[in-house]
């Protein structure tokens, strides 16, 4: 058989399925189980929308999980009546430097966490030291 052959053999017996299909009243295209159709509560849709956030980087909220929004607001207070701004541009421009200086408080939380269980992950076996290491290290 040549290729062209193969292929009109595997178009009849796929017509012949689905005319099978028809008169047997199946359904056009595979069944699917019907889903949960997602959260309901107003708490269980506000869990579900962070479900892709990972660090919260590049979010649009500077408040990340975990977080407490007292503590950014606080922080924010702060930034602003440190820097004191004279006008709307300057509130936009501490706004943004409030903003990124948080998410780079939780950059660095994270690099910290992710340094520790590398340690752990790979810590080498404890040994014992000699008298002369503790004489030498004192």
């Amino acid at each position: 058989m040549t290729s062209k052959e193969d292929f009109n053999a595997w178009a009849a017996r796929v017509a012949r399925e689905r005319e099978e299909a028809k008169t047997s009243g199946a359904t056009d295209g595979p069944t699917r189980p019907k889903r949960g159709g997602g959260p309901k509560t107003p708490e269980g849709k506000k869990r579900s929308a962070r479900n892709s956030w990972k660090h919260g980087l590049t979010s649009s909220n500077p408040v990340g999980g975990g977080e407490s929004e007292e503590e950014w607001l606080t922080y924010r207070a702060n930034k602003f009546e440190a820097l004191q701004p004279a006008d709307s541009a300057e509130e936009d421009e501490v706004e943004i430097i409030a903003s990124a200086e948080y998410r780079m408080r939780r950059g660095a939380r994270y690099e910290a966490a992710f340094i520790d269980k590398c340690y752990r992950l790979h810590a080498l076996p404890e040994r014992k030291i000699s008298t002369e290491e503790k004489f030498l290290a004192a």
